[in-house]
């Protein structure tokens, strides 16, 4: 999945093909790093040890599309997703059968 997703990350972002200052090219790089990470981590299922649930799945994959555009207000978007999604996981600790009850839809 991620080796679909990487080259929009070079059309997005111009500083990965080292077309800025050394400064943006190392923030994009690392950013794209850890945005390729967030979004295998969603797609597998395994976030940093522990099984991640369906619903902390989605904010990953969600987190590593916000590191795509490659802006500073996205990336520290996708970042403060990563550190929430990570605070649930380990901090709440959600079985893995966990399911959000809707009320009203029956």
């Amino acid at each position: 999945m991620a080796a679909f997703i990487v080259p929009f990350m070079f059309f997005y972002n111009a500083a990965l093909l080292m077309q800025a200052d050394w400064l943006e090219v190392a923030r994009a790089c690392a950013t794209a790093v850890f945005g390729a990470f967030l979004l295998s981590a969603g797609v597998q299922g395994w976030f940093i040890g522990a099984r991640a649930v369906w619903f902390l799945r989605v904010g990953l994959v969600a987190a590593a599309l916000m590191m795509i555009e490659g802006s500073l207000a996205t990336d520290l978007t996708g970042l403060g997703a990563a550190a929430a999604i990570l605070f649930v996981q380990r901090l709440l600790k959600p079985r893995e059968a966990a399911a959000i009850r809707v009320r009203g839809a029956d």
